[in-house]
């Protein structure tokens, strides 16, 4: 602790293992619709609506509870047991006593809806005279729910390489 230039070491913040999986369902619809009373007029109504549906299961165990081990804060009780450098001082594996481990699960569900309107007409009032109209509208929501647990283990042995 304390090091400076070339007595320096480098290590990564957190050395953890993470697992995850998605599962994703998609939907989208889409339609026009088009009225042409005449040669003079036409008017169409275009609609869009999609909708994406994520579940998303994660599980990440790892040195970083309460007495974990950080990049550059290794303050607690843990004790450094054995280490392996590369040939740029960057730790590429460590032994660690008395480390606390914490694990995490968490389960999340996320829902995406989209709609959107879009309106355009044209009609030739007379020979010199033409009226255009054009609007639109969209609305997009999002809404997510998770339940997340984190357990913690005192005193553990623990270590990491490559």
């Amino acid at each position: 602790m304390g090091a400076t230039g070339a007595a320096r070491v480098w290590n990564s913040r957190a050395q953890t293992y993470a697992t995850f999986f998605n599962k994703r369902e998609r939907l989208g619809v889409t339609t026009a619709l088009q009225y042409h009373p005449d040669d003079r007029t036409d008017v169409s109504l275009d609609l869009l609506y999609g909708r994406l549906n994520n579940d998303r299961r994660s599980g990440v165990i790892g040195a970083a509870g309460t007495n974990g081990v950080a990049a550059n804060n290794v303050t607690g009780t843990q004790l450094l047991t054995g280490v392996t450098f590369d040939d740029f001082n960057d730790i590429v594996g460590a032994s660690f006593d008395r480390v606390d481990m914490r694990t995490e699960s968490k389960v999340t569900h996320d829902q995406t809806t989209f709609w959107q309107a879009a309106l355009n007409a044209h009609t030739d009032l007379a020979s010199n005279l033409t009226l255009n109209v054009l609007g639109g509208w969209s609305r997009s929501t999002f809404a997510s729910r998770y339940a997340q647990v984190y357990l913690e283990a005192v005193g553990k042995s623990y270590s990491f390489r490559g």
